[in-house]
């Protein structure tokens, strides 16, 4: 695990004009973790309130952000 980070920040060190990309990529991940583990922690925060609206809306937002960096900086 280790390993695979230190690659990844060597990687975004070498092509740092993927910068934005990695850091939309990593924030992504990182909220698919959280709002996983709020899931598995607290199942009725999705049952009809305005959370879910919020849970689905910043995942969109973050996924189309990642996805237009990712053809922005593609080469």
């Amino acid at each position: 695990m280790l390993a695979t980070i230190i690659l990844a920040a060597e990687t975004a060190a070498s092509h740092a004009d993927h910068t934005p990309f990695y850091v939309a990529g990593g924030l992504l991940a990182a909220w698919a973790i959280a709002v996983g583990a709020l899931g598995v922690l607290r199942p009725a925060v999705t049952d009809g309130d305005v959370s879910h609206l919020v849970i689905m809306g910043g995942t969109i937002v973050l996924a189309a952000v990642t996805l237009a960096l990712a053809v922005a900086t593609g080469s």
